[in-house]
């Protein structure tokens, strides 16, 4: 696979950055690799996408717990948050950067594909790239120059995703081939 020049990868990167953020904390780290051998691994582990193997670039998206607790601890305070509520800021912290980044992948004409799957095997790979307690793999996501671009994957229709006033799923059966 051709390699990510680093300007681009930067601008995906810039383009995570640029997410909203739940109170603009920006409860989310990236790791990058560009390890052909840690992301085998990745795909090893997962068994069923070998194709993960292609990618010049694995990206990590993780949920980022640790930050807000070390700061709290550098000004002499509690963490306050080390809830339910911490874990799902962080979790949607990390799922908004990503999909910026993806936007911003597709627009450079980059092609990315997430890979949920990294967190059945958090033991393996937490471990891999360091990442310590309070830190959590949300998904990984390949980076690379597409050989050919596919046709986007098909979207429920917005009767079945989208409600006026009140949820209603009495048209589901109708909406669904």
């Amino acid at each position: 696979a051709a390699p990510v020049p680093d300007a681009l990868l930067d601008a995906v990167l810039a383009g995570a950055q640029s997410a909203p953020s739940k109170s603009d904390l920006q409860q989310y780290s990236i790791v990058v690799t560009r390890d052909a051998a840690k992301i085998a691994a990745v795909a090893g582990w997962i068994g069923s996408m070998p194709w993960i193997t292609e990618a010049p670039v694995f990206l990590l998206f993780c949920g980022d717990m640790r930050r807000g607790q070390r700061l709290a601890s550098l000004h002499g305070r509690e963490h306050a948050n080390n809830n339910l509520d911490t874990f799902l800021n962080t979790a949607v912290d990390a799922a908004l950067a990503m999909g910026a980044a993806m936007t911003a992948a597709d627009a450079l004409g980059l092609g990315t594909c997430p890979i949920s799957y990294v967190r059945s095997h958090i033991e393996k790979v937490a471990p891999l790239f360091r990442l310590p307690k309070g830190v959590y793999p949300l998904a990984g996501l390949t980076l690379g120059v597409p050989e050919a671009r596919n046709a986007p994957s098909p979207r429920l229709p917005a009767s079945v995703v989208v409600h006026r006033e009140a949820y209603d799923d009495t048209g589901l059966e109708a909406a669904l081939p």
